[in-house]
């Protein structure tokens, strides 16, 4: 990878310098969290010993009229995820599993080496015969999601050796004994299951599922939520692991099939986009780039426009393409297709893109050309002056804000009426804690690109309420922002929401891990600092290693408190006798628990916590970097602390106390929370089963025990939940009613 390669020329400059010492680093990530441990039903396996109940979905290939509009402010790609498909659109019928030399077999005994025959001779008792090479021949295999047709892998055989036994009276042959060699495989397919993607009712407007879609990377877009290109494939891991400084294509990005085919006269059709390079993520190189495409009525693909790699300049917006299709044009058939792709190091979560607003619309006016849209542009921020989550025991409504910071956008030309703002609060229970309502409306001018909307109710509304000085537990608010009233195009970007935890640990960071955080120095300190309101207990910290470039899972550190002096650390208080070392949780951003030798009594005031670690080695902390708090970070190399200039927020959670019971915060669309869900077996190892009496199409979700999302599945209830790709531990399950809006919820527990 380009960038790593960057950093170890720093590292040889530190070594032979001299006079230059190591300091905090923050490294670009190899995968993406938030990707790598998604549901594994996705993933196609390969061929090796036997393949068995492989699993096929069908391209549906009904095209889709316009106008076609994604500002991926929700996820509108086609999913491969058998869970999230009914019954209906399974059948067991097999079409094919794979070919040898053109002939269509389904089970096939091969040699994946060379395999010779000798003739032996008793009588010398040697082999008197030159060997023979047995035909060679070639298996195809078919296994891509999207094009049933086409070959994915070829495969070298040869007949595997059988021993041929003869009559030696008649000179016949009366049969052979298979010969069983280290090389012999088998191919064998027991089932295959085909989804036919038409059959399931859904709103999808894409095929491939590589890029990431979030809200986090992007800088300014107009709307929330982008796609997002980069050197992973859609499972969060690299496309090429090997070679760190492999190149190539990496993700693409397909409409469905799209109807152009209706006459246009002196009309056309406006085919436009925002994107920026960058954004919070890695900057691509000039020689990387990201590519649009139309295929024309000949089924090529044609180059239509591109951008080099490029920085992001500071305050900068998405850029605009507009391109127009006009009669004549090879494009205007019924099948017409286009697609994003990019090219980037293959070896690393870099050289990001962002792609937000793709939008393909028949012009018969002027007024067509412009996007009639007021949108929300971010997640909206916690209600907290510092953190993103604060223990229930430190909780004081004097850390509330007292205004909060919402981003909107008109993306038209001209004014727009905004309609109504407002915001609800319900805790975990769906008791209402807060309500804002004003009647107040207003026109919003043009602002993007250039500004945002400044419409203090609805852009910096009062926070009116307070979660109250006598928290006796860990409580979740649910805060939904809501643009009501004037109707526009995408009725998605229109509402946002965001769950304040009041919990068992401090956080500055909002849970993603965009990068990540070290430092290189044997006996190197990093210390974060925290303010106390009162005094309190310290157990542990949570903290998010992440698997970056190096495996850090050999590296010793010891977590260590510091008070403070002058502003910065001062004396250790406390250094855990245990020496720590780095694990990966197999979930999103997964945080891993610290323990204390024994718990520690802290005074009200401001304290350090971090580690000093043993080697020159980065830990590889998480790095949020949509949150900064660099300010609070300091580290110590030897000559002295020194304050971070790295922007960011270190995702290290110092707990205090702990939550009796599991509080995970969601969305509550009715203001009762039946808790009566049923499922079984629980605990279990890979399924669960709803126990209902009606099948119905419903919304699962299943939260960790830090209130984050770990699976978001719709599915029929009859149907078996997916449960192997989780880790040990404690989970929610949400299933919505029949009726929709209401919720039933259990915990469950997954054991291996």
């Amino acid at each position: 990878m380009k960038k790593i390669l960057l950093i170890n020329i720093t590292v040889l400059f530190i070594v032979f310098s001299g006079f230059v010492q190591a300091q905090e680093r923050e490294y670009d990530l190899t995968v993406n969290p938030s990707l790598v441990y998604k549901n594994r039903l996705t993933e196609q396996a390969k061929i090796t010993n036997t393949y068995k109940n492989v699993v096929i979905f069908i391209k549906d290939t009904t095209s889709l009229s316009l106008p076609f509009v994604d500002d991926f402010s929700s996820n509108k790609i086609t999913s491969y995820d058998t869970a999230q498909y009914p019954a209906s659109a399974e059948t067991k019928a097999v079409l094919h599993s794979f070919k040898v030399n053109g002939n269509l077999v389904d089970t096939i005994t091969y040699v994946s080496d060379t395999a010779y025959s000798f003739t032996y001779n008793a009588v010398t008792n040697k082999l008197d015969s030159v060997a023979i090479l047995p035909p060679t021949f070639v298996i195809d295999v078919y296994e891509n999601l999207l094009n049933t047709s086409q070959i994915t892998q070829s495969i070298n055989a040869w007949l595997p050796y059988y021993r041929p036994v003869y009559d030696t009276i008649v000179d016949t042959l009366l049969y052979q004994i298979l010969v069983q060699l280290d090389t012999t495989r088998i191919l064998e397919i027991d089932s295959i299951t085909y989804i036919n993607t038409k059959l399931f009712p859904g709103t999808a407007l894409w095929y491939e599922n590589e890029v990431f879609i979030n809200n986090t990377y992007p800088v300014n877009p107009p709307s929330i939520g982008v796609a997002t290109f980069d050197g992973l494939d859609s499972t969060g891991y690299p496309y090429n692991f090997v070679n760190t400084v492999a190149y190539g294509l990496a993700d693409k990005l397909s409409s469905k099939y799209i109807d152009l085919s209706q006459p246009l006269g002196t009309d056309s059709i406006l085919f436009s986009f925002f994107y920026q390079a960058k954004g919070l993520g890695n900057t691509p190189e000039a020689t990387d780039s990201l590519v649009l495409e139309f295929k024309d009525n000949t089924g090529n693909w044609n180059h239509m426009w591109a951008s080099p790699g490029k920085p992001l300049v500071p305050g900068a917006d998405f850029n605009k393409v507009n391109l127009y299709l006009r009669s004549g044009s090879p494009y205007l058939f019924n099948g017409f297709q286009f697609r994003f792709k990019n090219y980037a190091t293959l070896s690393g979560n870099v050289d990001h893109w962002h792609l937000d607003y793709v939008r393909l619309k028949k012009i018969t006016a002027p007024s067509d050309t412009v996007l009639n849209d007021i949108a929300f542009a971010y997640a909206p921020s916690s209600l907290l002056n510092e953190y993103q989550a604060v223990p229930y025991t430190q909780y004081d409504k004097l850390m509330m804000k007292t205004t909060l910071e919402n981003t909107i956008e008109n993306l038209n030309t001209a004014p727009l009426n905004y309609g109504f703002y407002s915001y609800s609060v319900v805790d975990n229970t769906g008791a209402a804690i807060g309500t804002y309502t004003p009647t107040l409306t207003t026109n919003i001018s043009p602002s993007y690109p250039g500004a945002s909307f400044n419409f203090p109710t609805a852009t910096n509304p009062p926070i009116n309420f307070d979660f109250s000085d006598t928290l006796t537990s860990c409580r979740d608010f649910i805060f939904t922002h809501e643009r009501s009233g004037t109707p526009d195009q995408i009725p998605e970007n229109d509402k946002v929401t965001f769950v304040q935890h009041i919990t068992n640990y401090f956080a500055y960071d909002d849970a993603s891990a965009e990068s990540a955080y070290g430092v290189v120095q044997a006996g190197g300190q990093v210390a974060l600092k925290f303010t106390l309101s009162k005094a309190d207990v310290l157990s542990g910290a949570y903290v998010y290693f992440n698997p970056v470039v190096d495996n850090a899972t050999n590296k010793v550190f010891r977590l260590t408190i510091w008070n403070e002096s002058g502003g910065e650390p001062g004396g250790i208080i406390y250094q855990t006798t245990t020496n720590f070392s780095p694990k990966y949780n197999h979930v999103i951003d997964g945080f891993y628990k610290l323990e204390l030798d024994t718990q520690l009594a802290l005074s009200a005031g401001n304290f350090f916590i971090g580690w000093v670690q043993s080697t020159a080695n980065e830990l590889n902390i998480g790095l949020d970097k949509r949150t900064d708090n660099g300010s609070k970070l300091y580290y110590n190399i030897g000559s002295g602390w020194n304050q971070s200039i790295i922007f960011g927020s270190l995702m290290l959670h110092p707990v205090f106390g702990a939550c009796e019971k599991l509080y995970i915060g969601v969305e509550t669309k009715n203001s009762s929370l039946n808790t009566s869900l049923q499922v079984y077996p629980n605990p279990s190892s890979t399924w669960l089963h709803i126990n209902t009496t009606e099948p119905y199409l419903a919304a699962i979700e299943i939260y960790d025990l830090t209130g984050k999302l770990v699976s978001s599945i719709k599915q029929s209830t009859i149907s078996p939940i997916d449960i192997s790709t989780l880790d040990e531990g404690i989970y929610l399950l949400r299933v919505e009613s029949k009726r929709g809006g209401i919720f039933s919820s259990t915990k469950v527990m997954v054991l291996r």
